[in-house]
């Protein structure tokens, strides 16, 4: 039920509907720790969607704790050199910067220090065609591999030696079976 959550999240979130989109990544997340334990690299990526959702719904006090607690599994579970690891933590710079500006701008209107009364142009990210896509590849176990021609043709080469040297030993076998029996 996580994974169809999840996945109907995401599909929300690429079309803008935030708000529907973040109750079933919420609902998800809620599974996913109830399933595969609050420490486990699905409740990881849960946290990073709707850390995701709620900063592109300018909600950045909550989009940095849920990314916290993302990095966190990912820090203890990958290493701090992991690509994971790294991509949260760029998140998490990326959600301080944003909301430090916003904080800031609503200082300044609250104390009068500004005449003018609107917010800064936050930067929220709307997720790319691509960023949606790749995430429905992780939450669906899809991995995509690419490979050149030329490793494949290495790999011909090692199969063909391997079958060759598997036939090779086979027949030797045979050979030590046959000299047993005529004993």
């Amino acid at each position: 039920m996580a994974l169809i959550d999840s996945n109907i999240g995401l599909i929300l979130h690429a079309v803008g509907e935030y708000d529907l989109s973040l109750k079933f990544l919420e609902r998800a997340l809620r599974l996913n720790m109830q399933f595969h334990g609050e420490q486990s690299l699905k409740v990881a990526v849960s946290y990073h969607l709707v850390a995701r959702t709620q900063s592109c719904m300018g909600d950045f006090r909550s989009a940095l704790q849920n990314e916290k607690e993302t990095y966190v599994i990912y820090r203890t579970q990958l290493g701090d050199e992991h690509d994971k690891t790294k991509e949260s933590s760029e998140c998490l710079k990326h959600l301080t910067q944003q909301a430090v500006v916003l904080q800031k701008k609503m200082n300044e209107i609250y104390t009068g220090r500004t005449k003018s009364a609107s917010l800064p142009p936050i930067q929220i990210q709307p997720p790319s065609m691509g960023s949606v896509l790749d995430m429905l590849n992780v939450i669906n176990g899809i991995l995509f591999v690419q490979i050149s021609q030329q490793d494949i043709d290495a790999l011909k080469t090692e199969f063909e030696e391997n079958k060759k040297s598997s036939n090779s030993s086979a027949g030797g076998a045979e050979t030590v079976e046959k000299m047993r029996s005529e004993e």
